[in-house]
């Protein structure tokens, strides 16, 4: 079981837990303004997250974005030195309108050594779908990851993949 805990802000905390394949979030203390928020358990599989739970709660009432990042087939196995091809998926599941948001693309090998960390900012008003171009000059062949962060009001969430880079 692989477990993250990430700290959104001072009264929110993400943990989140892949058991077989199905990811467990839970959020627990109070949305970004302060305002208290009771422990929330989240299902979601395949990198769609669904937070019905926070929505009919009525509690949060500020942007609550999901990210899924996907790498086409022709771009899990890449040629040393060729780009890696990303899809990226963002969606606002919270109350809607332009939200600034910074991403971040980080790519480490299964060693841990980081290949790559670059930075993005948009604007995001409902959902936005794009691809995303990544070189990757000089990378050793191995099995990478890649961690596609989205920062926005406080809170952030968090998309991954995986790709081989071969000779």
């Amino acid at each position: 079981m692989k477990c993250l805990k990430r700290h959104i802000s001072h009264h929110t905390f993400l943990a989140l837990a892949i058991v077989g394949g199905v990811c467990i979030t839970l959020l627990l203390g109070g949305d970004p303004s302060g305002r208290s928020m009771s422990s929330i358990t989240e299902l979601f599989t395949g990198g769609l997250l669904l937070p019905r739970i926070v929505l009919e709660s009525g509690q949060w009432n500020g942007a609550l974005f999901d990210i899924v990042v996907t790498v086409p087939e022709e771009s899990i196995h890449l040629q040393n030195g060729q780009p890696l091809l990303v899809t990226v998926e963002l969606t606002n599941f919270g109350r809607p309108g332009e939200t600034n948001v910074t991403l971040t693309y980080l790519i480490a090998g299964d060693n841990g050594r980081l290949a790559l960390i670059e930075h993005e900012k948009r604007v995001v008003e409902t959902q936005q779908s794009f691809l995303k171009t990544l070189a990757l000059p000089g990378v050793a062949p191995g099995q990478y990851h890649l961690y596609v962060e989205l920062l926005y009001s406080n809170a952030s969430a968090i998309g991954t993949s995986q790709f081989r880079v071969i000779d």
